[in-house]
C-alpha cells in the first residue's frame, strides 16, 4: 500500500485510469453500482450513497480482516484519508468531503450490512420516481481525464 500510495502521489496516471475504468463501466452498464471513494462525483446517477464509519472503525475492521495490528492500520488509514482527500483535490478540484451532492449517508457503524442494504433500497423506491439530480462534477472529470488521455471531449 504503501508503494502504491507514493507511486500515486509522483504519477496522477495510476488515479486517473482507475478512474476512466470506473466511468467506462458506469456507462457501459444500466443500473451499475459504483463502489469507489470517487463514485459519487464520477458520474451522474439516480442516487448517491456515501457509506461512513468513524476512523477508529474503520481501521478496526481492516485489522481484523487483514490479521494485522490496529495501530499500524489506524495510521495507515489516517494517511490514505488525508492523502485522498489532497489527491481529488489536486486532480479534479473536488473536496471529498463535502457531501451537498450526495443523496444519502449512512453511518455504517451504526447499521449491518443487511440493514445497509435495505436503507439503501428504500432510498432507491423513494427517488424512483424523481429525476436525477445533475452532477456538476462529473463533465468537469471527464474533461480532465480527456485531455489527460489525449481524447476528444466527450458529449455534454
Amino acid at each position: 500500500l504503501d508503494e502504491m500510495m507514493e507511486k500515486r502521489r509522483d504519477d496522477p496516471q495510476v488515479d486517473y485510469a482507475l478512474d476512466r475504468k470506473l466511468i467506462d463501466q458506469a456507462a457501459a452498464q444500466d443500473g451499475a453500482v459504483l463502489g469507489s471513494r470517487l463514485a459519487c462525483w464520477l458520474v451522474s446517477a439516480d442516487l448517491k450513497v456515501w457509506l461512513e464509519a468513524p476512523l477508529r472503525e474503520r481501521a478496526a475492521r481492516i485489522a481484523d480482516r487483514e490479521k494485522r495490528g490496529y495501530y499500524e492500520v489506524l495510521v495507515e488509514t489516517k494517511r490514505r484519508d488525508e492523502e485522498d482527500v489532497a489527491a481529488y483535490k489536486r486532480l479534479y478540484g473536488i473536496n471529498i468531503l463535502e457531501h451537498d451532492e450526495i443523496d444519502l449517508t449512512i453511518n455504517s457503524e451504526r447499521f449491518n450490512a443487511r440493514e445497509v442494504c435495505e436503507l439503501v433500497v428504500n432510498a432507491v423506491k423513494v427517488l424512483k420516481e424523481r429525476p436525477p439530480r445533475p452532477n456538476r462534477h462529473a463533465q468537469r472529470i471527464q474533461d480532465v481525464l480527456a485531455h489527460h488521455f489525449g481524447d476528444k471531449p466527450r458529449a455534454k
